[in-house]
């Protein structure tokens, strides 16, 4: 939920480092759930070996998994946000369930692929996660670095 509420309401990237924890907070969350039960894992003296290491390394491959999954790999910043929105200001977008791009063209030829196209403004595809234009339809918005 809070990757979410980050692409309807992306930090600035003026701070670097509130932008950071703004939009990995959920790592961060996950570290501070699992890092103390790791640590009193490996500090147990009462438990035997082979359970400490096997909790352990559950405990750690837990760790891992909800860090992958938490981190946000492509934050928006509120700056992107505001440039796209009034460079496509009325605009009509497409993007799919599953792909990471916005297009400015239905019939865009890797739109073609899919059998589910969303369409929308550019609001809707950013709090969708669709961050960035595809490059096979939008050389335009390309060349203005977005």
């Amino acid at each position: 939920m809070w990757k979410k509420s980050n692409d309807i309401d992306p930090a600035s990237e003026k701070n670097k480092l509130k932008f950071f924890l703004w939009n990995n907070l959920g790592l961060i969350m996950a570290v501070v759930a699992f890092l103390p039960l790791i640590i009193m894992l490996l500090t147990n003296k009462k438990l035997d070996p082979r359970t400490k290491r096997i909790t352990s390394i559950v405990a750690v491959i837990a760790l891992a998994i909800a860090g992958l999954v938490s981190y946000d790999w492509n934050p928006v910043s509120a700056e992107q946000a505001a440039g796209l929105e009034s460079e496509l200001k009325g605009q009509t977008v497409y993007w799919t369930p599953f792909g990471s791009k916005f297009h400015t063209d239905v019939n865009c030829s890797t739109l073609s692929r899919s059998t589910t196209v969303y369409e929308g403004s550019i609001t809707e595809a950013i709090e969708a996660n669709r961050n960035s234009p595809c490059s096979v339809c939008s050389d335009t918005l390309i060349e203005a670095g977005y």
